[in-house]
């Protein structure tokens, strides 16, 4: 029986958060925060953020299959290119998109439930539905309207590469946001350096034709293993890259994890007071 002497709670008092409640909270708030921003800070931005990497994704397509008369074995030359490039395209924007978030996000970090981990979360969930929006628009255009073969094969191993895709940007991402801080001058060499790894991933050449031992310095690229493994789960009759694996870059992308973390947890407090 309850001790009837024993002070009731307050029912005025607001009952305490976990850090978990907080943190879910402080999550949707950046997230939405992250999408007034990229959907409404310009005319028209919801309609941009959709139609520029579509245009882009579209004119390659246009470029490499009717232009230059491009094959890849088994599949439509336009579909192969489609789960090549949006993949490689979203890791790209997390990266970056990692790399300026505590910069946008400075003035936030009065609030001490905000912590610069918080940013890089919600612009992570950001980027990852932007894509999965425009990947679900053309694949529907491209299959509807063109009746090509519908783009998911093996939907469980596609989504574990998505998953790795994801955690190997992030850890590139948070790490390349504290070099950048340390040094703002490195971010243009970051960004020059994604010019050749676009081409060294084969999302818009195949790769096979590379001969050795050239090829095998290639396989230390954990990009060009997630993007033709994103394509052997997507396309059926695709015959994927010899040595490519899920392994070698879902180990990179702990390891990476790992490292950022580290680095991370030494740095904040200046990330936080700069």
């Amino acid at each position: 029986m309850q001790n009837l002497t024993s002070p009731s709670p307050n029912p005025s008092q607001p009952a305490m958060r976990s850090s978990w409640q907080i943190s879910k909270s402080v999550w949707y708030a950046l997230i939405l925060r992250e999408l007034q921003s990229l959907f409404w800070s310009r005319r028209f931005g919801a309609f941009w953020v959709l139609a520029e990497p579509i245009a882009q994704i579209v004119i390659m397509m246009l470029i490499f299959t009717y232009i230059r008369g491009r094959v890849a074995p088994g599949v439509p030359f336009a579909l192969w290119l489609l789960v090549g490039m949006l993949p490689f395209l979203m890791m790209r924007s997390i990266i970056f998109g990692l790399m300026g978030a505590v910069s946008a996000n400075k003035s936030l970090f009065t609030y001490r439930q905000v912590k610069p981990f918080d940013t890089y979360v919600a612009r992570t969930a950001v980027q990852v539905m932007t894509s999965v929006a425009i990947y679900l628009i053309l694949a529907f255009a491209m299959v509807f309207f063109l009746g090509y073969p519908i783009p998911v094969y093996e939907p469980i191993h596609m989504f574990a590469t998505l998953v790795v895709m994801v955690l190997y940007a992030v850890a590139l991402g948070i790490i390349f946001s504290l070099l950048v801080h340390a040094l703002p001058e490195s971010a243009a060499i970051i960004r020059l350096m994604f010019l050749p790894l676009y081409l060294l991933s084969g999302v818009i050449f195949p790769l096979g034709w590379v001969p050795q031992p050239y090829y095998n310095w290639l396989l230390w690229n954990p990009f060009m293993h997630l993007v033709d493994m994103f394509r052997q789960y997507s396309l059926e009759n695709y015959t994927p890259l010899p040595g490519v694996n899920l392994q070698y870059p879902a180990e990179s992308a702990l390891v990476g994890l790992f490292i950022a973390v580290l680095a991370y947890r030494r740095r904040q407090n200046e990330l936080v007071e700069s």
